[in-house]
């Protein structure tokens, strides 16, 4: 008999994984309790920069437009334009 579908397999593993993430993760709580609660310094330190860090990206985002060529991957790739079907360049 077909369950959902014919998923049942799937959701089978999906609960076979959850529950062996839940007992994995029991053993280690306490640790992951302590990263969380001495995370603070390090999250604030991601919040104080978050601006400088995307001004940064941006300023390498225009340097990179500005002096990589472009160039059009599927037509230069062998795997999807074999030499005799690739399309032909103008000029």
């Amino acid at each position: 008999m077909k369950v959902i579908g014919g998923l049942g397999p799937e959701l089978s593993r999906i609960v076979d994984g959850s529950t062996s993430l839940a007992i994995e993760g029991e053993k280690s709580v306490y640790q992951i309790g302590e990263l969380i609660d001495r995370s603070h310094p390090a999250l604030n330190s991601q919040v104080q920069t978050a601006d400088s860090i995307a001004t940064w990206v941006q300023h390498m985002a225009s340097i990179t437009e500005k002096r990589a060529p472009t160039v059009d991957l599927c037509e230069s790739d062998e795997a999807l334009h074999p030499a005799e079907r690739r399309p032909q360049r103008e000029g």
